[in-house]
């Protein structure tokens, strides 16, 4: 009896000494993760207006991260060369540059941005008033001149967006991340 208690401490040890190292492997940022239903990216790409203001929760390897701000990453998708990104608020969540090459499971609403052929954006379905305006923020770059995360007011989008709605050039989805794990 005494053997068998000894045996079923020293498992349980074993599996708390193995849960609490896997734990540890893993960095969170933002908003504990909710869902546990993973929706492919490519499922997403395919048919993004079925996903547009809806929470879903992704998981790819981070390709990219703003080298500037840490204000967004690039996800690979599950299908070669299509990647989403994922903006949050700056500040909020601030992703470090050493998790690229990383696997990460991203929990966020998905939202459009439209632009004119000269890149201004038009349309903008994300209710944060901290959304990148700037399409063309790659890595190592701000915003924009300003710091230049204002959005339209909705008075704003809806009247440009009417006016504008033939001058759309451009289409992206982004995912407006809330929280992230990063597996190290």
């Amino acid at each position: 009896m005494k053997r068998l208690f000894v045996l079923t401490l020293t498992v349980l040890w074993g599996f708390l000494c193995i849960h609490q190292a896997m734990a540890a492997d893993k960095r969170t940022f933002g908003e504990e993760l909710t869902l546990t239903e993973e929706t492919p990216i490519s499922e997403i790409t395919e048919n993004p207006e079925a996903y547009l203001g809806k929470r879903v929760l992704v998981k790819g390897t981070v390709v990219g991260v703003c080298a500037k701000r840490g204000c967004w990453i690039n996800l690979a998708s599950d299908n070669d060369y299509e990647t989403l990104r994922v903006k949050v608020t700056d500040g909020e969540i601030v992703f470090p540059m050493d998790i690229k090459g990383h696997e990460a499971w991203v929990e966020g609403e998905l939202y459009k941005l439209e632009f004119d052929k000269d890149g201004n954006l038009i349309t903008n379905t994300s209710d944060d008033p901290h959304v990148c305006s700037n399409h063309q923020h790659k890595e190592g770059e701000s915003c924009d001149a300003d710091g230049g995360t204002k959005a339209e007011t909705d008075a704003e989008k809806t009247e440009t967006s009417a006016e504008s709605k033939s001058e759309v050039a451009e289409v992206i989805y982004q995912l407006k991340g809330i929280g992230a794990v990063v597996q190290d």
